[in-house]
């Protein structure tokens, strides 16, 4: 081997390690993965990618891998005895740990929270818990010990941001090889260690030995729309859209660069371009602009500021809707403070150069409230948008262990009186000049930029800068707004005409002729099963296979919107008269079909709405975040439908839960009633707010609401005129 250094794979035990063509982290990966156990020459070494030929074991031939996965090695030097120690992680011995775990698992059931802290030493950051069975954690084993004994929450590091989610999905699989790929155990422990029983009814959150997760007993779906009182409130006389007054009618919509999140935006965007009064600027920090209405003038981000950031974390975040043992998240290199930092001057840059009146952004936009901070600094208004349309719990209990990085002063800052940066009077010269010259943004006074980094200090600016705005109904979901700070402005999504469904004839013209033709065949009167999982399904083969296992041969037909790369995963011999599989399925139009009585769905906001509307009950299939808590409301709150789980559930929990979803009227019938209520709700507002603020596009009732709050900031008047009005509607 000509003397040149040789590696052992330690890593990938169960998929092999992946191999790309080139250095960088998005090179294209080589065909197959090195296995576990293989040996392997040094070529060359930049950081920690290293370059290889083949000496034994199986996979590429040559290629790049990564020699660490989030502080854990990879591989490891073949004369690892001359090597230090401490630079090589070694797998602990698991068998009197496992042997441990599984008694306190098995023998003292939920009392083993102690048990399992004081007999295997964990530390662990908790990024997501669900009640759904998704656990997003980071666990070391094996190291330092964080304490000793079984002191509450010494041993637990609760952190909150997207990223760290990411950089998480990567610790959970270490874990999982440790205990011997017992995957039921590894989950129950999680369970006993984070899932705290919210109320009585849900005590017992694990999957019922069925596999089908059913609404709590003895609860009562939300009933019809109560009339509003008599005389119906009025809108106040100065809501109207006349421009005025013209110094105040500049608007920014900021998005962020995902599909899902950018159609809300669009939406509000466009109810202000249809009028000339109103100067709207939409911002995007992507390279392809997006489509955007008519009328308003996009703002790019140059080339310094583009950043691949959120393309990572939602590649990510896909990733995570795979199973959690069947796939391994390969590790991105992510410079969040070089990142973090091209976005915080893109925003400084157009704020300040347009100056508008309102900020109507993403909530995930605010990172360490950055952009309220600024929108502060500047006497700007900020509207957050919420685009998933609910609170999410696992969000709300997270506490940060210390302040975010983007917050943090350097080591060599000196001491700042932060009340003197934030009224302005602070001496910026005092600053070193290498400290000024770090801190420098072009077009910004350094007095401006250590104002908004002073008011992000302020744990309270988000109350004091911003609206918090959930595109979706409270009387939907069981948490409620916080008075003054949070708001829910109804759908911005346009809602049928009732009746919702429809037969053969009224369908006519909304859908293409051969899907039309499917769908109401006269040789077959069974209900169908409508499948959609948006891109979450992308790579999830295991996913496919479940489905159509569970679906074949049922007393249903089908009708699947999948992507036509993943057709071939489907069995062969599909009967073309129980089946529809299509790459595009017009999903608003299909709902409207009075044929269609059951929608699989990972409850993305968009999708469960669009079902709720038009009175379809679910089968719930989420997958992480916001889907959860989407899935609990359609179940436990509306009682719309079932849920069942991405781990525990198999193909024929999957046929159970479908089967009883068609067989139990119930579900539907409350289905339909939270199609009229959103339809009645709808009504009050556009009758509460007038004939001024309606659109001639069907832009969805929630667009009315927050242009009439964007309205209530220009004019100089309070918001929560209008956040009480739209109030009485969801009682």
């Amino acid at each position: 081997m000509g003397g040149r250094q040789t590696w052992q794979v330690i890593g990938g035990k169960k998929e092999g390690l992946l191999v790309r063509t080139g250095k960088a982290l998005k090179s294209p990966e080589a065909a197959g993965r090195l296995a576990s156990g293989s040996v392997v020459e040094e070529l060359a070494l930049e950081g920690e990618r290293l370059q290889y030929t083949l000496v034994s074991g199986d996979g590429p031939q040559t290629g790049w891998v990564s020699l660490k996965l989030k502080g854990s090695d990879l591989l490891v030097r073949a004369d690892a005895g001359q090597a230090d120690a401490g630079q090589a992680w070694q797998a602990p011995s698991t068998q009197a740990p496992l042997e441990r775990l599984r008694a306190a698992v098995e023998e003292r059931g939920d009392q083993a929270v102690q048990a399992a802290k004081c007999d295997m030493t964990l530390q662990i950051a908790v990024t997501d818990v669900t009640e759904g069975g998704s656990f997003y954690v980071r666990i070391e084993q094996g190291r330092a010990a964080v304490h000793e004994g079984c002191a509450e929450q010494a041993d637990t590091t609760l952190t909150c941001t997207a990223v760290y989610l990411a950089e998480a999905w990567c610790g959970v699989f270490r874990l999982q090889a440790d205990v011997a790929g017992d995957k039921a155990l590894f989950r129950r422990l999680l369970r006993i260690l984070f899932i705290e029983p919210q109320d009585p009814v849900e005590v017992d959150r694990r999957t019922p030995l069925d596999g089908v997760i059913r609404p709590p007993p003895g609860g009562v779906a939300p009933g019809s729309q109560p009339p509003l009182p008599s005389p119906p409130p009025a809108a106040p006389a100065w809501l109207r859209p006349d421009g005025e007054p013209a110094k105040k009618n500049k608007l920014m919509f900021l998005s962020l660069p995902w599909a899902g999140h950018v159609v809300h935006l669009r939406r509000m965007a466009q109810w202000f371009a249809n009028r000339p009064e109103y100067e709207v600027h939409f911002a995007y920090i992507s390279k392809d602009p997006p489509d955007v209405p008519k009328g308003c003038r996009l703002i790019g981000a140059d080339a310094s500021e583009l950043t691949d950031v959120f393309d990572i974390v939602q590649d990510q975040l896909k990733a995570m809707g795979m199973d959690l043992f069947d796939r391994m998240a390969e590790d991105v290199a992510l410079d969040l403070e070089k990142e973090g930092m091209k976005v915080l001057k893109f925003f400084l840059r157009i704020i300040t150069a347009v100056k508008p009146t309102v900020i109507v952004a993403d909530l995930g936009l605010n990172m360490s409230n950055f952009l309220t901070a600024t929108c502060e600094t500047y006497r700007t208004k900020c509207l957050l948008v919420a685009s998933p349309g609910i609170k999410e719990r696992w969000i709300r209990q997270m506490t940060p262990s210390s302040p975010s990085p983007a917050v943090q002063a350097p080591p060599d800052m000196p001491q700042i009186d932060l009340e003197q940066v934030v009224r302005g009077t602070f001496d910026t010269k005092t600053l070193p000049r290498a400290m000024q010259d770090i801190l420098a943004v072009p077009g910004v006074e350094l007095m401006r930029l250590l104002q908004i980094f002073g008011h992000m200090m302020n744990p309270d600016i988000n109350k004091k800068a911003a609206i918090t705005l959930y595109p979706s109904s409270s009387w939907m979901v069981e948490d409620q707004p916080v008075p003054g700070t949070e708001a829910f402005t109804c759908t911005l999504l346009p809602l049928p005409e009732q009746p919702a469904q429809l037969d053969r004839e009224a369908l006519h013209g909304l859908i293409a002729a051969d899907l039309h033709e499917w769908m109401y065949d006269e040789t077959s009167q069974d209900p169908i099963v409508y499948v959609a999982f948006g891109t979450i399904v992308q790579g999830a083969r295991p996913l496919v296979e479940k489905l159509s296992a569970a679906l074949d041969k049922g007393a249903w037909r089908v009708l699947w919107s999948l992507p036509k790369d993943m057709h071939a995963w489907l069995p062969e011999g599909l009967s073309l008269e129980r089946w529809c599989v299509k790459s595009f399925v017009p999903q608003k139009d299909v709902f409207r079909c009075d044929r269609v009585r059951c929608f699989i769905s990972h409850c993305g906001s968009n999708s469960t709405i669009e079902a709720m509307a038009c009175g379809v009950p679910m089968v719930c299939h989420p997958f992480f975040m916001d889907q959860y808590e989407w899935a609990r409301t359609v179940r436990r709150h509306l009682r719309a439908g079932v849920q069942v789980d991405k781990f525990d559930s198999d193909a024929d929990a999957i046929r159970l839960a479908v089967s009883e979803v068609l067989q139990d009227p119930t579900y539907r019938q409350n289905a339909q009633a939270v199609s009229r209520r959103l339809a009645e709700q709808a009504r009050q507002v556009a009758s509460i707010l007038g004939p001024e603020m309606s659109s001639k596009d069907n832009l969805g009732p929630g667009v009315a609401v927050v242009a009439a709050l964007v309205l209530s900031i220009m004019k100089g008047k309070n918001p929560s005129e209008i956040i009480d009005l739209v109030a009485k509607t969801n009682m």
